[in-house]
């Protein structure tokens, strides 16, 4: 990833840090350590049943397995999944130790070119009906999925 100088002054916005919110300040409710999309959204139709609605499921699901899918295929091990859960919220992070994609609007816009070579991942995740967020850190990068109200 280049130093933050050296992108374009409107892009920098997107390589701030992004808080925790007061969900999050408790201990998850799930902690899964390199385990298979699969295994995670097992864990995570448990968890979420019953808190939001059935199709704001359905895309923190399709959303939480693209996000382990790319921390196992492009990140460094280990890949971690935190998911917190209040009544009707259901907070996913999905970390790894790699240095996330090189450029800072990766996934805010469809890849150029041949899209049956493309890594769309990302870009399918921001187009759901759930708020999405990237994080770069000195301890890697993160993906945080949010389903439920902002202010829970």
């Amino acid at each position: 990833m280049l130093p933050f100088s050296s992108y374009p002054v409107g892009t920098r916005f997107l390589l701030i840090h992004i808080d925790s919110g007061p969900l999050e300040q408790a201990a998850p409710v799930v902690e899964l350590v390199d385990r298979s999309a699969a295994a995670v959204r097992h864990a995570l139709t448990r968890v979420g049943r019953g808190r939001v609605a059935g199709a704001v499921l359905d895309d923190l699901l399709l959303g939480t397995s693209e996000a382990v899918n790319n921390a196992m295929l492009y990140g460094h091990r280990s890949a971690t999944v935190r998911v917190w859960a209040g009544p009707d919220r259901i907070v996913v992070q999905v970390h790894d130790h790699g240095r996330g994609p090189a450029h800072p609007r990766a996934g805010l816009i469809p890849p150029a070119g041949n899209l049956a070579d493309a890594e769309l991942g990302l870009w399918l995740i921001h187009q759901l009906g759930i708020d999405v967020a990237l994080s770069y850190g000195d301890d890697g990068f993160a993906v945080r999925l949010r389903a439920g109200p902002i202010s829970a």
